[in-house]
């Protein structure tokens, strides 16, 4: 595997999905979607495909009832 040695224009990037991965020592790493990583991270320079510098949108909370709304 190619290793990319450019730093992103970013100054941070964020995890794209929930995954496991490892560093290069096979070091294991649990990534969460939008996580805020360093831009020049070895992580994030060896797998750049597990990042991106747009950060994610927002996160509402989610409900499995209707919220009650005050009368």
């Amino acid at each position: 595997m190619a290793r990319i040695t450019q730093v992103p224009d970013a100054r941070y990037v964020y995890a794209t999905a929930n995954c496991g991965t490892a560093t290069s020592d096979g070091i294991g790493i649990d990534l969460r979607e939008g996580d805020c990583w360093a831009a020049d991270d070895p992580l994030v320079l060896a797998r750049p495909g597990l990042f991106s510098d747009t950060p994610p949108g927002p996160n509402f909370p989610r409900r499995t009832v209707r919220a009650v709304e005050d009368a």
